[in-house]
């Protein structure tokens, strides 16, 4: 789960160069660490801030990244 450490848009997937803080270099470098250890893997990145679906693998494209999202089972939270 990512929360506001990752990428807070698409936007900032392709290319990770985007973004909106003061310190833009190592935001850079944030994402770039992030997405390249979970791109390709099948590892699901849960980002707090996107819209459902939530879980989604994170797609190498080019010197970008892309997300695909997975899709969900429905689950009875009730216990019924």
């Amino acid at each position: 789960m990512t929360g506001r450490a990752g990428p807070g848009t698409g936007a900032q997937l392709a290319p990770p160069t985007i973004g909106s803080c003061a310190d833009t270099v190592q935001s850079e470098a944030s994402r770039r660490r992030l997405l390249g250890s979970l791109a390709d893997t099948g590892t699901r990145l849960l980002g707090t801030p996107f819209p459902p679906p939530t879980a989604d693998l994170v797609i190498t494209r080019g010197d970008a990244y892309r997300l695909s999202p997975v899709p969900s089972a429905r689950c009875d939270v009730t216990g019924q």
